[in-house]
């Protein structure tokens, strides 16, 4: 099973993917800039339940 955790700041948010051995498969700081962030998704392909 894989776990996201997101780490919200005022400024940006961090998302973290990790696997049952709490190896971290994702990180990603994103900017909390809507107009910002609108282009600079991130895509990521992972079974998360």
């Amino acid at each position: 099973m894989k776990s996201c955790g997101i780490d919200l700041h005022s400024n940006n948010s961090v998302v973290v993917v990790t696997d049952e051995a709490d190896r971290i498969l994702l990180t990603r700081r994103c900017p909390n800039d809507l107009a910002k962030g609108k282009g600079d998704r991130f895509i990521f392909d992972l079974d998360l339940v």
